[in-house]
This record gives structure tokens, sequence and C-alpha cells, in this order.
């Protein structure tokens, strides 16, 4: 139980230092105008790259934690769909903008299949951290049609990280009860 919190606390941490750490070495970096995955080239990269791959290896030890914390059928098939989305995250850091094809197989996977597991997780469970779910679900999946501004892509992964945090402290309670 220990590793599978703690995984999802630390990948939360790791994105965020990794992301500020390639924000800061990028050049007028603006998420207005720049897309997240534009710090996965350039200077930035080695920082950007690494961070996504390791979060999303916290990931998937994670939705291990997440799934036995999960009370139906319908909230563990949430927790996979988080593993194979974070599987997708290990992808984006594999190839980077610098790979467009693969990169954008990748990040498209990955923001389906987050917005996706949040949404059945929150489905499948009651109270405020369903419905929470179900909002932060629908925060991060708004970036799938729009795909065009990016800020709205800042929110969306930010949502995600906020929520990791949260389903982690939510896991740890259920499985102490």
């Amino acid at each position: 139980m220990t590793v599978g919190f703690w995984s999802g606390l630390i990948a939360a941490f790791v994105f965020i230092v990794f992301v500020s750490l390639a924000i800061a070495n990028y050049p007028n970096y603006n998420p207005h105008n720049n897309y997240l995955s534009d710090l996965g080239t350039g200077p930035s990269s080695v920082f950007f790259n690494s961070g996504v791959i390791i979060a999303g290896l916290l990931g998937i030890i994670f939705s291990f934690f997440l799934r036995s914390a999960m009370k139906n059928r319908t909230g563990k098939e949430g927790a996979v769909i988080f593993a194979v989305a974070s599987i997708a995250l290990i992808g984006v850091g594999i190839f980077p903008g610098s790979t467009p094809l693969l990169h954008h197989v990748f990040s498209g996977a990955f923001f389906i299949l987050d917005a996706l597991a949040i949404i059945v997780i929150g489905i499948s469970v009651k109270g405020r951290f369903g419905y929470f779910s179900v909002v932060v679900g629908i925060l991060s999946g708004i970036y799938i049609p729009t795909g065009i501004l990016p800020i709205i892509e800042h929110v969306a992964v930010f949502s995600t990280v906020l929520w990791t945090i949260v389903a982690a402290f939510y896991a740890r309670k259920i499985l102490s009860t």
C-alpha cells in the first residue's frame, strides 16, 4: 500500500519539478503560446522527456494501488485505463515533438485515456471524490476536441496532476478502513 500511495505523490511531484526545470531552460516559454510538448525539444528536452517518462512509470505503479482501492468493477477498469494512459505518457517522453507522428499518437492516446480513466473512476465512486473526479476528467477531456489552445492543454495536464494527488490520499483512506 505504501509504495502505491507514494508512487502517486512522487509522480505528481516529479512531473511538476521536471516541467518547471524544462520551462526554466526554454527561452521565452509562455503557456499561452507554447504547448507542454514544446518543452520536449531543444535545451529543455532532457528535463521534460525524463520527467514524463518517470511520471509515467510511477503512474503505472500508482494505478495498481488505485485499482486495489476501487470497490467495484467499473472503478477497477478505470484504474486499468489510467495504467494505459501512463504507458502513453511514457511514449510522449520517448517520442518527443521532433518525431511528430509517434508523438501525436502517444499524446493523443494519453489525453483520451487519461480523461476517460478519471471519469470512469469518478462515476464508480460516490461522494465528493466521485464528483471531483468527473469534473477533473471533463476538464482534462476538454483539450481533446479543442487541441488548439496551449493554455487549455496546461489546464488539462495540471488538473490530472492535482487529481493524482487527491486520488492517492483517497485510495489510502479507503484501504486503511
